[in-house]
């Protein structure tokens, strides 16, 4: 049976991203099947903040989204934008301030970027957008709340404490009864395994971290101490150095890949 894709359009709302929308949506269509992600025309005029000329109200963002004329044909949008955003609509969620990102469960969803100083130190921006996007469509696609105030380290915590969104970036999962929660909503499960496949990727450490985290690693450190000590050493005859030089270079790629994907 062929699955038939749903297109998604990356609106820019703003246009002033600090990051590439087509290098973020290639990224998401080559690990999965369900969402096709595509770039559309940006909206440039969003007007003023509506409170204290921070903040914009994220449902009249989300009213601009649905008017946008070059997105009209896509079965959703998602609105990519560099503001801050607060929510007075008790419909589409909590009132508050400082959302990472919110939609209306049917067609529309918004990502801010302007909350990225809560993200892991370890993941990179198009991680923690992606994260959000993935958290939006799942929601779109249940049509019913799915955030809840658990601390679960999950895709679906409310994270009231901003804090508490690096650490769920860092387990990159969906806890049971979120997925009792898409299940119950009828969601695919093609479509929960898609959002996997993204959310495995968020957790992964990018190549510099992981190199960082596994020279600061005490058992690399001691072997490559140790070789080091023993290549220099007079009691050591060169026909040992390829062995040393292995048991560094095994030492080091296992720390390396350990580093690389972050702990369930």
């Amino acid at each position: 049976m062929i699955r038939q894709l749903q297109s998604v359009a990356l609106v820019d709302l703003g246009e002033n991203l600090s990051f590439d929308p087509q290098k973020l949506a290639s990224k998401l269509n080559s690990m999965q099947k369900t969402w096709r992600f595509q770039v559309v025309g940006s909206k440039a005029n969003l007007g003023e903040p509506d409170v204290d000329s921070i903040w914009f109200y994220i449902d009249r963002l989300l009213s601009q989204l649905e008017t946008h004329k070059p997105a009209a044909k896509f079965d959703m949008v998602i609105g990519l934008t560099h503001v801050r955003l607060e929510n007075r609509d008790p419909v589409l969620g909590e009132p508050d301030r400082d959302y990472f990102s919110l939609s209306d469960r049917q067609r529309l969803g918004i990502v801010t970027e302007a909350m990225r100083q809560w993200n892991s130190p370890n993941k990179n921006l198009y991680q923690y957008l992606a994260f959000l996007i993935v958290g939006e469509l799942l929601q779109i696609a249940a049509g019913v709340p799915l955030f809840h105030q658990s601390k679960e380290q999950c895709l679906f915590d409310d994270c009231a404490d901003r804090a508490e969104l690096a650490p769920a970036i860092e387990r990159g999962r969906i806890c049971p009864q979120s997925r009792h929660d898409l299940f119950k909503a009828q969601v695919s499960d093609a479509t929960i395994n898609d959002a996997v496949r993204i959310l495995n990727w968020c957790r992964r450490n990018s190549i510099a971290k992981s190199m960082e985290l596994t020279f600061a690693s005490p058992l690399v450190t001691l072997v490559i101490g140790t070789a080091v000590g023993w290549v220099t050493s007079s009691f050591l005859g060169p026909q040992w150095y390829k062995v040393v030089i292995v048991v560094t270079l095994v030492a080091f790629v296992v720390g390396f890949f350990r580093n690389r994907i972050a702990k369930r």
